[in-house]
């Protein structure tokens, strides 16, 4: 296993049981995450995502990393680092709205 690799799964890891309260104090305004449901949307959003795309993901946004610092720890181009980082919190997005959607209809 690359070491970058080890590093994103580390800093995910660390953040055991208060990985829900991080996901929610960290979530973007009108994101929908409000309760457990909201948290349990999100790390299943981003349980969906492909590796790549949930490794930045998880370094800036779970483990406070710039783009510069996880381009770095993944050994990746800044500019990739960053269109990873958009497709990834725009499929969380998505995908927290379609879980929403469900909610609502219920």
């Amino acid at each position: 296993m690359r070491e970058y690799r080890r590093i994103a799964r580390n800093r995910y890891e660390s953040l055991g049981a208060d990985c829900d309260a991080a996901v929610i104090e960290r979530a973007p305004a009108g994101a929908g995450v409000a309760d457990s449901d909201g948290a349990h949307a999100l790390r299943r959003a981003i349980a969906e995502l492909s590796q790549p795309l949930q490794e930045v993901l998880l370094l800036c946004d779970l483990g406070e990393l710039t783009l510069a610092e996880a381009a770095v720890e993944l050994v990746i181009p800044i500019d990739t680092a960053k269109d990873r980082l958009r497709r990834a919190r725009h499929e969380v997005r998505v995908a927290i709205d379609r879980a929403q959607q469900e909610v609502d209809r219920v």
